[in-house]
């Protein structure tokens, strides 16, 4: 099984999106309760998805929006993505260093409970606390995930 670490914020959204909300047409996050905390960008989740379905991909969330699984699906469907592989989220175990919680710490641990997992990328647009450099899809909070990044990924999941 091939796995994706997905963080949210700064790769299905970026600085544009966070800023501009429903300030479009269409607007940037999913309308209603869900309002300006759970933003998406739809350009950044259709790459997502277009990876994802190409290589048969996994999502296990590693971003703070894995406490919202509800949200993160509710965000999914507004972009017109019903069927998400979500198979998990990474647990909440880590030591924290510098006042965050470790996430390369917590993305092991929960590789070691599912040694199914044959290849793995983490896509996130934060290294200081990711120790996998080497399996590490690095986005900008700025952008969010491009189609550079889908081309790294399918450099790592090959």
């Amino acid at each position: 099984m091939k796995v994706i670490f997905l963080d949210v914020d700064g790769v299905l959204n970026n600085r544009k999106s966070l800023a501009l909300g429903q300030a479009t047409d269409p607007p940037v996050h999913p309308p209603g309760p869900l309002g300006m905390v759970f933003t998406v960008d739809p350009d950044c989740v259709a790459l997502l998805r277009k990876i994802v379905e190409e290589m048969d991909l996994k999502i296990v969330l590693s971003s703070t929006w894995r406490h919202h699984p509800h949200a993160f699906q509710t965000a999914m469907d507004w972009c017109g993505w019903e069927t998400v592989p979500f198979i998990g989220r990474t647990p909440r175990t880590a030591q924290k260093v510098h006042g965050h919680y470790e996430r390369g710490s917590e993305i092991q641990e929960w590789l070691e409970q599912h040694p199914e997992v044959t290849q793995y990328c983490i896509i996130d647009d934060d290294t200081y606390d990711i120790y996998q450099l080497d399996r590490l899809v690095h986005t900008e909070h700025e952008v969010g995930l491009t189609e550079a990044h889908i081309k790294e990924i399918r450099e790592l999941m090959k």
